[in-house]
């Protein structure tokens, strides 16, 4: 970290610790507009500017200097990238095969279902929604880690109420 990241907000003191404000070195990024493009129903409901609107999704989430792609994500990003461009020029060729040129727009249908359902190729929206989404992760992590302890934990507790509140009565 060089001088200039770091940035003293009060003059040194012998009994107090130095606070420091460290400047953040990547911005942040709204990922609301990385949204993928929605899988048609129809190869032919396929058009040239709905092709290109993949395009522009694969190179704007591919080129994104604040947000980059994992690997996984860059490779399967790469592969949708070329198969929008292969089914644009053969979209415009007319003597193409419309068997041939329906198996290259399932593709494009394909990759974009995988990128609506799968939670590793869509970015993060909000913040909170991550957050929310950890909590979540960590709850079934220690359920599934300490889920029989807790159920045996929680039939000691109800046995020992129970006897509680009879040997209560009894008084």
């Amino acid at each position: 970290m060089s001088d200039s990241e770091i940035t003293r907000t009060s003059s040194p003191s012998t009994t107090d610790p130095i606070p420091l404000h460290v400047r953040r070195t990547r911005p942040r990024v709204n990922t609301a507009d990385l949204s993928p493009p929605k899988p048609e129903n129809n190869p032919n409901d396929y058009t040239i500017e709905r092709l290109y609107a993949g395009v522009q999704y694969a190179k704007q989430r591919l080129e994104s200097k604040t947000r980059k792609p994992t690997p996984r994500t860059e490779k399967t990003l790469g592969i949708y990238l070329s198969t929008c461009a292969d089914a644009i020029q053969k979209k415009k060729d007319p003597t193409l095969p419309t068997s041939e040129l329906n198996k290259i727009l399932d593709g494009v249908r394909e990759m974009e279902s995988d990128f609506s359902y799968r939670a590793w190729l869509i970015g993060v929206g909000k913040l909170e929604d991550l957050q929310h989404a950890l909590i979540s992760l960590r709850e079934a992590q220690y359920l599934a880690l300490y889920g029989d302890y807790l159920e045996i934990q929680v039939r000691k507790w109800v046995k020992w109420l129970v006897a509680r509140s009879y040997h209560a009565k009894t008084f």
